[in-house]
C-alpha cells in the first residue's frame, strides 16, 4: 500500500509588494470601520477635479518660521488660480485666506488620546478649503477627502523603488510632496514646487563653520523627514519639476553657510568670480 501523498500548500508571500499592502490596508480598514468608502462616497467628485487642469507651482506651507515669510509676501496678493497652495496641518486655521488647499494626515482618533483634543478640533473645524486627510469619516464636513494613496503610490512606483517607498511616509510634507508628483504625472502640469515652514527653527547667518566639526555640530532643529522629503525633491528634478526653499530651512543644508568637505578654507561660499580655477581642478 503506497503511503499517502499530502499536497504541499503553496506558501504565500512573506513579504507582499508594497501596492498590495496599501490595498489589502484600505480595503481592510473599510470593512472594520465601515466609515471610509461611505464618507468617500458622499463627497462627490474626483480628487483630481478638486485641482486646476494646469498647475503652474504647487506650494507647500508648512507651519515652520517661514510661513511668517511666505505671509508677507502673499499680503494683499490674490491666489493664483493656476497655483496650488496646500497649508499643512494648522495653516488652514492660520491664514485661511492665502491657502487653497489643506493636508491633514495625522490619526486624529489617536491624537484625541494623546491629549493633542484642541489640535483635532482646529483642524477638523476647517470648511473653507479642501482637506485631505488619512482618518475621513462621515461626521467630517463635506470638504475632507481620502488622500488617494494607492494611486499616488503606483505613480511614484514609476520611479522610486519599493525599498524606499515603504520608508517614505513618515510626515504630512512627503504626503503632500508625493501627491504633487502624483498629480505631475497625471498630466496636470507642476512645474514648480515651493517648501515654506519645513523646520521647528531656522538659523542666523552670523557664524562660518571653521571645519567640519563646527559646520555639522550647529545644525538647526531637524524636522523629521528630511531625508525622505529631499528624495523625493530629486525625484521632482528627474521629472522636469523646477524645486525651491527659502534660505534659512534646515532642508537640503539651507541652514548654514555652502562648504566644500576638505576645502575649508575661503570656499565655504563658492563665487566663481572670486576662486582660481586652478585651486579646484
Amino acid at each position: 500500500m503506497k503511503p499517502k501523498q499530502h499536497k504541499r500548500k503553496k506558501s504565500r508571500s512573506v513579504n507582499p509588494s508594497l501596492g498590495d499592502w496599501i490595498t489589502k490596508f484600505c480595503r481592510v480598514a473599510d470593512t472594520a470601520h465601515g466609515t471610509r468608502a461611505k464618507a468617500a462616497a458622499a463627497r462627490g467628485p474626483s480628487y483630481l477635479d478638486l485641482f486646476p487642469r494646469k498647475i503652474e507651482t504647487f506650494r507647500i506651507v508648512a507651519m515652520g518660521p517661514s510661513l511668517v515669510q511666505w505671509m508677507g509676501l502673499q499680503c494683499g496678493e490674490s491666489l493664483n488660480p493656476h497655483d496650488v497652495t496646500m497649508g499643512v496641518n494648522l495653516v488652514p486655521v492660520w491664514v485661511p485666506g492665502i491657502v487653497s488647499h489643506g493636508i491633514a494626515m495625522d490619526d486624529f482618533e489617536d491624537d484625541e488620546k494623546r491629549g493633542h483634543v484642541r489640535y483635532v478640533k482646529l483642524v477638523r473645524s476647517v470648511s473653507h478649503v479642501p482637506m485631505f486627510t488619512s482618518s475621513l469619516t462621515p461626521d467630517l464636513g463635506r470638504n475632507f477627502h481620502a488622500y488617494p494613496l494607492a494611486a499616488v503610490d503606483r505613480s511614484l512606483s514609476e520611479w522610486v523603488p519599493e525599498d524606499v517607498r515603504q520608508h517614505l511616509w513618515v510626515n504630512t510634507l512627503v504626503y503632500a510632496l508625493a501627491l504633487a508628483l502624483h498629480l505631475h504625472e497625471k498630466g496636470r502640469g507642476v512645474r514648480r514646487i515651493e517648501t515654506w515652514g519645513w523646520g521647528h527653527r531656522e538659523a542666523e547667518f552670523t557664524w562660518r563653520p571653521k571645519n567640519w566639526r563646527d559646520y555639522h555640530g550647529r545644525r538647526s532643529v531637524f524636522e523629521p523627514g528630511a531625508e525622505e522629503y529631499s528624495y523625493l525633491l530629486a525625484v521632482a528634478h528627474t521629472r522636469g519639476i523646477v524645486t525651491w526653499a527659502p534660505q534659512g530651512t534646515p532642508l537640503l543644508g539651507h541652514d548654514r553657510y555652502p562648504m566644500l568637505h576638505g576645502y575649508c578654507e575661503g570656499l565655504m561660499r563658492l563665487d566663481a568670480s572670486e576662486v582660481d580655477a586652478s585651486e579646484v581642478m
